[in-house]
């Protein structure tokens, strides 16, 4: 209420709990009370606008320390093996998702490493095969040669063995 021009809190206090008759009521100026409500706004809108400040301040390292850091190293893992070098490990110590990440992507790339060596024991293994195969086929091209010369140059002496035989087994013809 207001009272003279000021500004008043006005309470009804009983002075006999047991007898509502007996009554007062205390009228108190509180213009104090609104300046000072007045002055709290003001600072607590400085402290929050420092608070502020203050938080802006210190989230740019800290979100280079959380965030940055591990996404960098990570991007860097992951242009190393899209080079072909699969011995990259990241750092997997940490409990959150960048943590996780880090796991799965050691995890994959130890199984590429497994595929590579596999893949590379098979080209190996295919290679010595083939260097085989192409042995084998130059000894049946041999063979082929060596069994051709032989009917070629079997045929006229077997000819001629025939021949003689038949020769010797005349009685007229002469030593």
């Amino acid at each position: 209420t207001s009272f003279h021009g000021t500004t008043a809190l006005q309470h009804a206090v009983l002075l006999d709990p047991k007898s509502p008759v007996a009554g007062a009521i205390v009228l108190k100026d509180i213009r104090h009370v609104d300046e000072l409500v007045g002055g709290w706004t003001m600072k607590l809108l400085w402290v929050g606008l420092g608070f502020g400040l203050l938080l802006t301040l210190l989230a740019g390292p800290l979100v280079r320390v959380v965030v940055s850091r591990p996404l960098h190293a990570m991007m860097h893992g992951v242009e190393m093996v899209s080079s072909g070098q699969l011995e990259v490990r990241l750092p997997d110590l940490r409990a959150d998702e960048f943590g996780r990440l880090a796991k799965a992507f050691n995890g994959m790339t130890a199984s590429l490493r497994e595929e590579r060596a596999r893949a590379d024991h098979e080209a190996s293994t295919r290679a010595v095969l083939e260097a085989r195969m192409r042995r084998l086929q130059t000894l049946a091209a041999a063979g082929e040669v060596a069994a051709s010369l032989a009917h070629e140059i079997g045929t006229p002496l077997g000819t001629i063995l025939g021949r003689t035989r038949m020769m010797a087994g005349r009685s007229e013809t002469s030593e």
